[in-house]
């Protein structure tokens, strides 16, 4: 009975000619001899072996872009100009991970660029205290981000009401019943949340840095604060 397995010592895979299987047939082939010291090839192990390049090796020593620089052209040199490093997104800090994307983690962030024509800033001083004011960039409906220009800081937003006395009733007594944005007459009977109560209106809006002081206070419908917010009547 015949031998069916390679005839290479060790090797006990089934022969394909000459007694040696396919492997050590090929290797016999292309090498001149069966043995393992022929191979060349060696592991994919480290960096590429061009200077300066440092990307992980793939084929012959080389990177994948080396390599293919090889196939293309016939030669290995290094690269005049290199692939950008990805960092952090110029407007929320996030990590740019995406392809094709070095400046900005999404179109999202872009687009609120392209609209100001600038980076926009990471902080805001405080209309009250000077505190830096951290902006964020939350993802508002339909995906798109839109950023928060606050101008009080947290700690102001919570004592905002403190130290607020005069009421509506003490203005009209003081300045009449004129509304001080639109001009037309508060009917003091109309009472809250009806959209033409009498309101307390801040001259110069508590988050831009004004007081709760008297003078800075004026009688209004409560629709008109309300639409003129923070805003100078």
């Amino acid at each position: 009975m015949t031998n069916a397995t390679c005839s290479v010592d060790g090797c006990e895979t089934k022969k394909y000619a000459t007694g040696l299987c396919s492997k050590h047939y090929s290797r016999l082939k292309r090498h001149g001899s069966t043995s393992d010291d022929v191979l060349t090839r060696k592991p994919n192990k480290g960096n590429c072996s061009v200077e300066g390049c440092g990307q992980p090796m793939r084929k012959r020593t080389w990177c994948a872009s080396h390599y293919s620089q090889w196939k293309t052209t016939g030669e290995v040199k290094p690269f005049g100009y290199k692939w950008a490093e990805r960092g952090e997104c110029k407007v929320c800090g996030k990590p740019c991970t995406k392809r094709g994307r070095r400046d900005y983690c999404s179109s999202a962030c872009q687009v609120i660029v392209s609209r100001i024509g600038e980076i926009p800033p990471q902080t805001i001083p405080c209309g009250r205290c000077g505190a830096d004011i951290h902006l964020g960039t939350p993802v508002t409906g339909g995906g798109r981000k839109g950023r928060i220009d606050r101008a009080t800081c947290d700690d102001c937003k919570r004592t905002r009401e403190i130290g607020q006395t005069t009421t509506a009733a003490d203005l009209a007594e003081r300045d009449g019943t004129d509304c001080s944005i639109c001009g037309e007459t508060v009917d003091m009977k109309v009472s809250y949340p009806d959209l033409q109560s009498a309101s307390v209106d801040h001259v110069v809006a508590y988050s831009r840095g004004g007081s709760h002081d008297p003078s800075n206070l004026a009688l209004s419908h409560l629709v008109c604060n309300i639409r003129k917010r923070n805003h100078a009547a």
